[in-house]
């Protein structure tokens, strides 16, 4: 009987000390790492495709970005690839849908223009995903280009 009493006992201990492998649903979103896409913008010379931060045409210092609905400065930053050869402007990424986001993007004295987008703000379980459309520049003498997801040249 003690024999049996111990094996029980045995038996109850390794069936509670078993775990699980699959991690628990709410547990799996500490797995990934999400990278939300955000606008990315790079301002070339239409001619060369020179970028023209790197080449000193443009000082980022001096680049504003106004949000033209709220009247409030755009919290962007600057991304420089190689050794001054790329210079990339992000936007920040969105948490709500947006079918018409207008900004004033500028540098006084030197150009202005009327830059519009859409957002489509998706969230799987766990990230949050940004789509954006209907990307257009309203200025003289700039275009536009795609680039790639969610990345867009301005060409002078």
């Amino acid at each position: 009987m003690l024999q049996r009493c111990v094996i029980y006992l045995f038996i109850a201990i390794c069936s509670s000390s078993c775990g699980s492998d699959e991690p628990e649903i709410e547990n799996a979103c500490n797995l990934i790492d999400c990278a939300t896409v955000s606008l990315r913008l790079e301002f070339v010379a239409a001619a060369t495709g020179e970028d023209l931060f790197s080449n000193n045409t443009f000082d980022i210092s001096s680049l504003q970005m106004i949000n033209i609905q709220t009247n409030e400065a755009v919290n962007f930053y600057a991304e420089t690839f190689g050794p001054g050869d790329r210079t990339v402007i992000v936007l920040p990424s969105f948490v709500e849908n947006s079918t018409l986001e207008n900004y004033q993007i500028f540098i006084p004295d030197i150009f202005d223009m009327a830059f519009r987008f859409s957002v489509e703000v998706d969230s799987d379980p766990c990230c949050l995903l940004n789509s954006y459309s209907n990307v257009a520049v309203e200025a003289d003498d700039i275009t536009i280009e795609n680039t790639g997801f969610a990345s867009y040249r301005l060409l002078f």
